[in-house]
């Protein structure tokens, strides 16, 4: 039997038998030696362009774009050549916008983006005259306008306006002096709503523009961050509008408006955390791509291992609400490029067909075990039902108390089903998710623990995993395992890496007269809530979070506190950072505040010190029994009232 005649008995065994599951590789399309692609477009008869930075497609030579047959094979009809592309927005009339970094394009001049014929060759009506510059002027996302005005985001700058990172062109490719926007940093993403307002995403973030470009003052401001210990910065890199107006965002970030949300999240058309997506812990690495299908399943793929614990290779379909579908499977593999940097593995474009296949191109070599360099084409469709399964279940443990662990059970089964663990054959409350978290274990939590999942076609109950914990010395100076703070905090560290962001640390501890605990460093959140430097715990390690509350609302601009000092009469002093706007730029100076003991204001205090440095350099605060404060620090000068001075007496 010839190749030819076994892949096409192949294709029609599996579809006669029905037998294809979501993420099931699609073997109907097979793209050769395959190509690394960074942008995608489906078109309505079936066939996709892929555009990028390649010269060679399955052994023809073409330049950084290509047509593509629906079975895989390459459109030989299609005039399309020019420079590298990051992105690519198909026309209404059937035309093609594509932007990148070039000069040229078809072989005539074009300033980093071009208009195609559906043909592929130029468009020569359109020349765009933005006049793009820059260290490497590139463009990474495109949009369009009902009234046919395009949207070009990326990291340029431009000779013809002075808008940084964006700008928007008549159809004719000339500028439109009317639009303008301020401080952007890389734009990597864009949406127009149907109103006009436009949605941008990149380093900064995500912000919402009116028409012309000015701030819309009904959307947000949304906060989003990453943990002080990233090197890499925050990144939204793809967004999806739904009709409602809700917002969906993918990219690479840990928390939106504080709320923990590892790169996805969804918001209200206000800009507000939508609580009806919840992604759990969401992917634990970026997220590049994102497609969204007609029944609002959301495909994500990026350079993730594992999404919400569940195990889920580069490609994963999420339910409306967030949860993992557990009957969509899809591994796409990279580890066979060797000498590649990880961080740029993964799909960077996804593509829905309109019978409901998905078309993924990026940086990959193979899908569920199959040789894809590049480029696939996976089934989605409904997940068929399915009685649950546990895949894997926690196996026995020793640990010793005051231990922190998780419990973790990878699962099947379609609908998502309902989870209840159980320790010595009895449930524990609040435990319905496929991961239990065990913080500061002591000897009562030692037990036989057990998974018991359900849905409509079944109950299983798992394997039984026993966990013996020892106890923990008595000896003096050994930990009090009495006292746990949880988590604690993210990624902590006793300096920062070079060129690196801040680590998280403690700096200084104070104990209140009724025995909490008020903790000052350097640090974002604390047991996985937000802070800004500076919590109280109650005499059991756990937060008080009335206080917390308190603190964020009074202090927000004060990011990270150097010494704390509880008074005779219950007041705090606190030494922190604060950030002060000179000259249009935000920088960090060092100030002296006063609270009363539950963290409100103490109007009594008047805050004259301010260093011409940040207080994390040393700072400290002493009260002298006549209750004046001496300060010292790392900073060159103090203000006190305007005087400037090296140490202060207050």
């Amino acid at each position: 039997m010839s190749y030819g005649t076994a892949l096409g008995w192949l294709i029609q065994s599996i579809t006669m038998s029905g037998a294809t599951r979501p993420g099931d590789l699609d073997p109907s399309f097979d793209p050769g030696s395959g190509v690394e692609a960074g942008a995608l477009v489906v078109q309505d008869d079936g066939k996709l362009i892929i555009g990028g930075g390649f010269t060679n497609y399955n052994g023809t030579a073409v330049a950084n774009i290509a047509r593509l047959n629906p079975d895989g094979s390459l459109d030989t009809n299609y005039l399309g050549s020019g420079g590298s592309i990051g992105a690519m927005q198909r026309l209404a009339d059937g035309k093609l916008l594509v932007g990148g970094h070039f000069s040229e394009f078809g072989g005539l001049p074009r300033d980093q983006i071009a208009k195609l014929n559906a043909d592929g060759s130029i468009d020569p009506a359109f020349v765009p005259q933005a006049g793009f510059k820059g260290y490497y002027p590139q463009i990474f996302a495109l949009a369009v306008q009902t009234d046919g005005k395009i949207i070009a985001g990326g990291t340029f700058e431009l000779t013809s306006v002075t808008n940084v990172n964006i700008v928007r062109l008549q159809s004719d490719g000339s500028v439109d002096p009317g639009f303008s926007v301020r401080n952007l940093g890389s734009v990597l993403a864009l949406a127009v709503q149907p109103d006009g307002k436009i949605i941008l995403g990149g380093t900064f973030g995500i912000r919402r523009v009116n028409a012309d470009g000015t701030p819309d003052a009904s959307f947000g401001p949304v906060s989003v961050s990453v943990p002080p210990a990233t090197t890499y910065s925050v990144s939204v890199n793809a967004i999806h509008l739904y009709q409602d107006g809700r917002i969906l965002i993918a990219g690479y970030f840990a928390r939106v408006n504080g709320e923990i949300r590892n790169n996805i999240a969804r918001l209200t058309s206000g800009g507000v955390v939508d609580a009806g997506f919840d992604p759990g812990t969401g992917s634990d690495a970026r997220l590049r791509a994102m497609v969204v299908e007609p029944d609002g399943q959301i495909i994500v793929g990026g350079s993730f291992s594992n999404f919400n614990a569940f195990p889920r290779l580069q490609l994963a379909r999420l339910l409306p609400d967030g949860a993992v579908d557990l009957g969509f499977k899809c591994d796409v593999d990279s580890s066979a490029l060797t000498n590649r940097n990880p961080f740029f593995f993964g799909p960077y474009a996804l593509g829905l067909q309109a019978d409901g296949k998905v078309i993924l191109t990026g940086v990959f070599q193979a899908v569920n075990g199959s040789e894809r360099p590049g480029l696939a084409r996976i089934f989605a469709g409904d997940s068929t039902d399915e009685a649950p399964r546990i895949i894997t279940s926690p196996v026995d443990l020793t640990v010793s108390e005051g231990t922190n662990l998780t419990l973790n059970a990878d699962l099947a089964g379609v609908p998502f089903p309902s989870i209840q663990w159980l320790l010595k054959g009895s449930a524990i409350a609040g435990a319905s998710g496929h991961t239990l978290r065990l913080q500061n274990v002591l000897s009562k939590d030692a037990g036989d623990y057990a998974i018991a999942i359900s849905n409509s076609l079944s109950v299983v109950t798992g394997l039984v995993a026993r966990l013996t914990v020892l106890p923990a010395p008595s000896i003096p100076g050994a930990a009090d395992v009495g006292f746990g703070p949880g988590d604690a905090l993210e990624n902590p560290r006793s300096f920062s890496l070079p060129g690196g962001a801040l680590r998280s640390w403690i700096n200084s501890v104070a104990a209140q007269p009724d025995g909490k605990i008020l903790a000052a460093g350097i640090f974002s959140s604390f047991d996985g809530v937000m802070a800004k430097g500076f919590v109280r715990l109650n005499g059991d390690g756990s937060l008080d979070r009335a206080f917390l509350s308190n603190a964020i609302a009074l202090k927000s601009d004060l990011p990270y506190v150097d010494d704390v000092v509880v008074q005779s009469d219950g007041k705090i002093l606190l030494a922190g950072n604060y950030s002060s706007v000179q000259g249009g730029s935000s920088i960090l100076l060092g100030r002296l505040s006063r609270l009363n003991a539950d963290a409100t204001s103490d109007p009594t205090f008047i805050e004259s010190v301010e260093a011409d440095y940040p207080l994390g350099n040393g700072f400290r605060i002493a009260q002298r029994p006549d209750g004046k404060l001496l300060l010292s620090g790392g900073s060159l000068h103090f203000s006190v009232g305007g005087n400037r001075r090296g140490a202060s007496e207050v």
